[in-house]
């Protein structure tokens, strides 16, 4: 047969090679499935990985506790405290008014200022608890604080100061031709000391007889004593306060005055004995009459409070007053020296409230030992 008229099959040899072929091609798919089934694996596995770490929730890490945060000192209760001042007009009214107010306008508390008899008056005030806080001198507070002098047998341990305001000079005048040159020529003699219970009256009395003067004391105030002297009622007047003394320059416009008054010794003297008192040095020339510089005593005037006030409120009173100083000073020039410092305890002798000593302190003033007691 012609080869166009034959069907064409493979030949077996062809068949062993073609069955080679398809075998490595088989093989070769088989290899190619397995491996891709391999790849699809690892990949989903790691997906599934990827998901476990995105969705698991984090661990969290130990924590310590916090220690609690102390609980601030409760706001004390708004108090209504009556305060013991002096005359009507005076300069220790007007303070205390101007501090009452002060007071009222930043605190809840509320200052009811009292005109009064002054400083010896006020710690009776409070001794007997008619009033809660008053202005003191240290000249008759202290010996109140101790029992002794004007104040013996009384109770007044409840006493205690807040801070300093301002102070009073010892000064004392004369005239010529009476034979009065030192203190010791005023025995039997009438000398005016000021109204009976102010502080000139209690305290010039235990100055003078510490050295065993004894005059005969009138009561008179500044203005009615240098008339007195004038018309020769009377043959001295000592007093304390404020200086340079309108009155006694009025006295030396018209007189030849004799200035009357302790020696330097004398003063540095009694400052060791009597520490409710401290000196001041008045310059020559305050006076038409002072020559030279001379040492006084010196009087400091002070806010007294009853110790048993809450210490939180005595806090606060003295904490507003500090923060508000310039205000206080406007009241009245005499508390022009007044500043944050040494100077609010200058010249005080009676023992601070507690609550004065923690604001005082907070302010960087430093508290001498003998102002803290152990209470």
């Amino acid at each position: 047969m012609s080869k166009e008229g034959v069907l064409w099959t493979p030949s077996p040899s062809a068949g062993k090679e073609e069955f080679k072929m398809n075998s490595k091609i088989s093989r070769g798919l088989s290899l190619i499935i397995i491996l891709a089934l391999l790849a699809t694996s690892l990949i989903g596995c790691s997906a599934q990985q990827k998901s476990t770490d995105v969705n698991q929730t984090p661990e969290t890490p130990e924590t310590t506790e916090t220690p609690e945060t102390p609980a601030a000192p409760e706001k004390p209760e708004p108090m209504t405290l009556v305060a013991g001042s002096a005359s009507t007009g005076g300069s220790n009214y007007l303070l205390m008014a101007g501090w009452g107010e002060m007071i009222n306008k930043y605190t809840d508390h509320k200052i009811v200022t009292e005109a009064t008899g002054g400083p010896a008056s006020n710690i009776e005030l409070i001794g007997n608890g008619d009033a809660q806080i008053g202005v003191v001198a240290m000249s008759i507070a202290l010996p109140a604080y101790n029992g002794t002098g004007w104040a013996e047998g009384k109770d007044f341990s409840m006493l205690r100061s807040m801070f300093g305001v301002h102070d009073a000079l010892m000064d004392g005048v004369t005239l010529p031709g009476k034979g009065i040159e030192s203190i010791y020529d005023l025995n039997g003699k009438m000398v005016s000391v000021g109204p009976a219970g102010g502080t000139p009256a209690l305290a010039v009395p235990d100055i003078l007889g510490y050295y065993g003067v004894n005059p005969k004391y009138v009561n008179l105030g500044q203005e009615d004593s240098i008339n007195a002297l004038k018309d020769n009622q009377i043959d001295a007047a000592i007093f304390f306060g404020g200086i340079p003394r309108p009155a006694y320059q009025e006295l030396a416009a018209s007189h030849d005055v004799v200035r009357l008054g302790l020696s330097d010794e004398e003063v540095e003297e009694i400052v060791k004995e009597l520490p409710q008192y401290s000196t001041e040095k008045i310059a020559a020339g305050t006076y038409s009459y002072a020559t030279e510089d001379y040492l006084t005593l010196k009087d400091r005037y002070a806010y007294a409070v009853d110790k048993n006030i809450p210490e939180e409120v005595v806090y606060e009173l003295v904490k507003t007053t500090l923060d508000n100083l310039e205000e206080f000073k406007s009241v009245h020039k005499s508390l022009d020296k007044l500043e944050i410092g040494d100077i609010l305890l200058e010249g005080v002798a009676l023992p601070l409230h507690k609550g004065a000593i923690r604001a005082l302190e907070e302010a960087g003033v430093t508290i001498p030992d003998y102002l803290k007691l152990a209470e």
